[in-house]
């Protein structure tokens, strides 16, 4: 079992990932509104973070067999290519308040999977967590609008993305229980590789048109440094160390905080305004991953009436 340091340690990169993913969402809103596609974004995104990790790491991973690489084929595929596309697909069909809502699923989901594999049954208070949590959820990323805007093309992705994050954080499972002294660096940069292969056969349907004056505008360079460098490089090393040690469903609740944080670095750099009912979402969202955190204590051993047991028996006779 993880020392307590270590615990307060993890539960700080959790919370300093969320934090980060929180503002790179202005990023990526910065970089579609200077004409880069969705797509354009992914490949320049964890280009530049696996050659960030190779410059930091200049050494590889050595696994026995391909059994041992297919947990890191996984968490490429799903964890960064699918997420993503599914995700940002989404967005062109349905409102972005919507995909928050739905997208923010992840932690259950994962709680799920990892039942279903692992038989790691959910606690009650990770459920109460998230009822809280979830509509905290729905109370930000509304922020003063009304409806649901249904689109069941929409809905399907922004649900497809929550449950391939699952998958990611079940096959994370399986690479930390196998590998327990690599460094996450290796681990990280690995999975982006297999992202960056899963993506390739991906440019004949999508494109990619990015030419030397793209990169004319300052805005440009600091928010696909701030996604590649902070939302990919550091974030998910720090993501990663995060559910070795807390687990991928506790680390897993800090999802919640992402749709509350997008709200407040807009509100602070691209001035847009927050409601009160944001507000109190905000508020549960927070009151819902620390209900989630919990942990269910040990039963206590009754040693005393062992012990008392014991004492009582003498087999000489003597009382």
């Amino acid at each position: 079992m993880p020392s307590k340091s270590k615990n307060i340690q993890a539960h700080f990169l959790a919370l300093f990932t969320v934090l980060i993913w929180g503002v790179t969402f202005v990023a990526s809103k910065i970089l579609l509104n200077e004409s880069f596609s969705p797509f354009e974004i992914l490949v320049l995104r964890f280009a530049i973070a696996y050659l960030v990790l190779f410059a930091i790491r200049p050494r590889f991973i050595r696994l026995s067999s391909l059994k041992d690489e297919i947990p890191y084929m996984i968490c490429g595929v799903f964890g960064v290519t699918l997420y993503f596309l599914a995700e940002n697909t989404a967005l062109v069909y349905t409102l972005v308040s919507n995909v928050g809502i739905l997208v923010s699923v992840a932690p259950f989901l994962t709680a799920l999977l990892m039942w279903a594999v692992y038989k790691d049954r959910p606690s009650g208070m990770f459920l109460l967590g998230f009822l809280v949590a979830i509509c905290g959820v729905m109370l930000v990323s509304f922020n003063g609008m009304h409806g649901f805007d249904f689109s069941f093309i929409g809905v399907v992705l922004a649900i497809l993305a929550a449950a391939v994050w699952a998958v990611y954080s079940v096959a994370m499972r399986r690479i930390n229980d196998s590998e327990q002294s690599v460094d996450m660096i290796l681990v990280t940069r690995r999975i982006f590789f297999w992202a960056l292969v899963s993506m390739v056969p991906l440019l004949s349907v999508y494109g990619f048109d990015v030419d030397i004056d793209s990169f004319s505008a300052p805005s440009t360079w600091l928010s696909l440094l701030l996604l590649a460098v902070g939302g990919s490089s550091i974030s998910y090393v720090t993501w990663n160390c995060a559910m070795k040690v807390l687990g991928e469903v506790r680390a897993s609740a800090y999802i919640y905080a992402v749709p509350a944080l997008n709200l407040v670095f807009a509100a602070i750099i691209l001035h847009e305004s927050i409601t009160g009912e944001a507000l109190i979402g905000i508020t549960l969202i927070t009151i819902g991953l620390l209900i989630s955190e919990q942990r269910k204590r040990p039963a206590t051993l009754q040693v005393p009436r062992i012990v008392e047991a014991e004492q009582a028996y003498d087999p000489t006779g003597n009382r």
